[in-house]
């Protein structure tokens, strides 16, 4: 059986290393866990550059009419809308801008 413990340092890489010696009679060792693969749940940034795009307005509108195809509550349909022009202006940066920050 595997221990929470084990479960949490799975896939990690962990590194150590022994700190120069101080004042006192112990040395100190530093410890470093990092996550194999990408970061997840980046936080959704909105671009200012997107404004000046002459399609922008017109994306935006094409995007919220889309038939989802979802039944629910007034909040859950607007989530699931605002959450889908997420994903559609993530693509259509990525593909009319690029890499903006790119020197």
């Amino acid at each position: 059986m595997i221990s929470l413990k084990d479960l949490m340092l799975l896939n990690k890489e962990i590194i150590t290393e022994i700190l120069p010696f101080g004042d006192s009679y112990h040395w100190s060792v530093q410890i470093k866990i990092k996550g194999i693969g990408t970061p997840r749940n980046r936080p959704f940034i909105f671009e200012n550059i997107w404004l000046s795009h002459p399609d922008f307005g017109s994306n935006i509108e094409k995007w919220w009419l889309e038939d989802l195809q979802f039944q629910g509550s007034s909040m859950f349909l607007l989530r699931k809308r605002l959450k889908h022009i997420k994903m559609k202006l993530k693509y259509w940066n990525k593909n009319d801008f690029g890499n903006i920050f790119a020197d």
